[in-house]
């Protein structure tokens, strides 16, 4: 994209070219093609911008159609979506298996192993569709974004509760334990390297008070700054990756 994005393309073309970008995407499409075709939307609408014509002149009355018929013209990279659902499968298993541990033990019921992971593979896919669906509806999408959610967040609350209650046939020993957590700090480290984007530190960021406690002598307690500190730290993670990922793509 241009370097001079937001100052040469107006707030509702800015806006169109960020939702494309998002269907396409969704779409499972050859991430190549996309970044390719979305340069050239951006400078044709730059061009038409500065001949006084809006986003609806330039192409057309439906934006969702628009959207459509362009990712009907764009490749299927099956190696795109293998590494995206892999990308995916890392994120949210270090999620889950951090926020398993502890005293270094991760000990489950074999309801939360089959439906936790479930819950966020729904999640994902429902993620999919809303950018589909309401790629091009702001409001909607930011509605089923948050309960979508709100939904994921109420399930794994009711699936923890009634879980702890049952018995926990799935335990993993300290040793055991360990090592898968820097098997996956590693994997974690070489994706984000390779897809620039650090995001998939998250889960290791908001578990680290967990992870020193259960592999060292230290307590923590139920000291308040070190269960505030690591939110803290992952908001400003996830702000500052989101806007160093927008200023590269500029």
């Amino acid at each position: 994209m241009s370097k001079n994005y937001n100052n040469t393309i107006s707030k509702e073309g800015e806006k169109f070219i960020l939702n494309l970008n998002m269907y396409l995407v969704s779409t499972g499409k050859s991430e190549d093609e996309i970044k390719e075709f979305i340069e050239e939307a951006e400078q044709h609408l730059i061009l038409g911008e500065r001949e006084g014509k809006s986003v609806k002149d330039i192409f057309g009355n439906s934006p969702e159609e628009y959207a459509k018929s362009v990712a009907d013209e764009l490749l299927f990279n099956k190696k795109d979506l293998i590494e995206t659902i892999f990308i995916f499968i890392i994120g949210f298993g270090t999620w889950i298996f951090l926020s398993k541990i502890k005293n270094g033990i991760v000990a489950m019921s074999a309801m939360e192993a089959i439906l936790v992971p479930l819950i966020y593979l729904i999640t994902v896919i429902m993620l999919v569709v809303l950018a589909r669906k309401f790629a091009f509806k702001d409001k909607k999408f930011s509605i089923g974004i948050f309960v979508l959610f709100l939904l994921n967040i109420c399930a794994l609350v009711i699936i923890g509760l009634i879980g702890s209650d049952m018995e926990q046939s799935i335990v993993i020993n300290k040793s055991i334990v360990s090592i898968i957590v820097v098997a996956l700090l590693l994997i974690s480290l070489v994706v984000s390297k390779k897809i620039g984007a650090w995001f998939l530190m998250l889960p290791f960021v908001f578990y680290i008070p967990s992870i020193i406690e259960s592999f060292t002598d230290i307590n923590f307690g139920e000291n308040i700054l070190v269960q505030i500190i690591p939110l803290i730290l992952c908001v400003i993670l996830g702000v500052v990756e989101s806007k160093r990922i927008i200023k590269s793509n500029n």
